[in-house]
């Protein structure tokens, strides 16, 4: 079952082929007084070339289960250069008090930035539903080198991440206070200076796994 596209596509050869060899001994158990049959060698190829169109340029592409949308560039049939990748579904279209700046109804998430050979990776914006969003780097779809996440619940962490977990040095802030220092898989881990604000009190020294060591 195939999606549809609608945008610009290029024409290229493609080539198909395959190669068989094979071998045997004949006449080995010849009578006496004959020679056997020398061994010798067969080798079968063949070669089809068709001319098929492909996405290459700008264009929008919707999948065919309806849930997964692309509009962007594209190069020999890859999604490659900037673009806008939307995952959600029609059938859940009621969805109701979404946050203003959320995707609309019936939207999972989507991601705005880079691509390169089929995946997320570069530079990007992605927004959820739920109203959390991320903007910075990223490998293969992840958050992964500097960016700024946005929860919905108004957490904000600034600083390195590493494949879809802060890890490397950041600030993370809420409205209860603020942590400067170093994380690793999500956790304060390292040096760091937290600050209270409802308490009006900070600590500065080394955290393991969130806790003040």
């Amino acid at each position: 079952m195939h999606g549809r596209y609608v945008g610009e596509t290029v024409k290229i050869k493609n080539v198909y082929g395959e190669e068989v060899s094979r071998s045997t001994h004949a006449g080995r158990h010849c009578a006496p007084g004959l020679e056997p049959v020398a061994h010798w060698k067969a080798r079968v190829c063949f070669r089809v070339v068709t001319q098929v169109h492909v996405r290459h340029g700008h264009g929008t592409y919707t999948y065919a289960n309806k849930c997964f949308q692309y509009t962007g560039d594209w190069v020999c049939g890859a999604k490659h250069g900037q673009g806008v990748f939307t995952i959600g579904s029609d059938l859940d279209g009621t969805v109701a008090h979404m946050p203003a700046d959320a995707p609309a109804a019936g939207v999972h998430s989507v991601y705005e930035g880079a691509f390169v050979n089929g995946e997320m990776t570069g530079t990007g914006l992605k927004r959820w539903r739920d109203g959390c969003s991320y903007s910075g780097q990223f490998l293969r779809g992840e958050p992964h080198g500097e960016g700024v996440w946005h929860g919905g619940d108004g957490l904000q962490y600034e600083g390195a991440f590493s494949h879809n977990s802060r890890s490397g040095r950041g600030t993370l802030s809420d409205a209860h206070g603020e942590h400067q220092g170093e994380f690793y898989r999500g956790k304060k881990h390292g040096p760091g200076h937290m600050k209270w604000f409802d308490e009006q009190a900070e600590h500065q020294g080394e955290w393991v796994r969130r806790c003040k060591s």
